[in-house]
Formats: structure tokens, C-alpha cells, sequence
């Protein structure tokens, strides 16, 4: 059913179309019934962001193991996942931190 046989997957009966990856199948049900969407575009905004750091921090990480880059382009590299963070950042700064902080240390018991 899937090419990739790749899961989760989704065959929809007036079309027979074949979507999977979960997000794709999201794009569609979004796509296909937009009264009810599953993705608003804050939501697809925070998506790009998280994508970009996810990706940014990968390339970044893998880059001292290729001895086909320049420092010049390891540089670049760091300085695309550092800009990702800042952006990370930016956005979640309206919300506040995303978990209480104590005003103590918590001891040990």
C-alpha cells in the first residue's frame, strides 16, 4: 500500500489516494476538510521553527565529522544552528518559561 512501507498511512475511499508520515497526513485532512483544521498557522509558524532547529542542529553536529568542509563553512554552520536557537527563543519568550521555577534548590531528602 505505502511505497516507502513506511507507517503511519492513510487511504482515502473517493480517491484512493495513499498519503503517510504523520504530518503529510495532517496537511491533508487539513486540506480535505478545512472547517475542521488540525494545524492553524500559529501552530504551522512554531512547526517551521522547531523543523529549522531540529535540521540546523544536525548539520551543525555532523559537521566536525566531515573533513570535506572548511572551517569557514563548520562556522557557518554553527552560526545557522545558533540563529535557529535565538529564533526558538524569541518565540517562546511571550509564553514565559515552559516549566515553575522554584525560588530554592530543591534538596535532597
Amino acid at each position: 500500500m505505502v511505497p516507502t512501507t513506511l507507517v503511519p498511512a492513510v487511504k482515502f475511499k473517493n480517491d484512493d489516494k495513499v498519503v503517510w508520515e504523520s504530518m503529510e497526513v495532517i496537511k491533508e485532512l487539513d486540506e480535505r476538510y478545512p472547517e475542521r483544521k488540525l494545524i492553524d498557522e500559529q501552530h504551522e509558524s512554531n512547526m517551521k521553527i522547531v523543523d529549522n532547529v531540529v535540521s540546523s542542529a544536525v548539520k551543525y553536529s555532523f559537521s566536525s565529522r566531515n573533513a570535506t568542509l572548511t572551517e569557514s563553512q563548520k562556522q557557518e554552520l554553527e552560526n545557522a544552528f545558533e540563529d535557529s536557537l535565538i529564533a526558538l527563543d524569541v518565540r517562546l519568550a511571550p509564553e514565559g518559561p515552559s516549566l515553575p521555577r522554584s525560588p530554592k534548590p530543591i534538596q535532597d531528602t
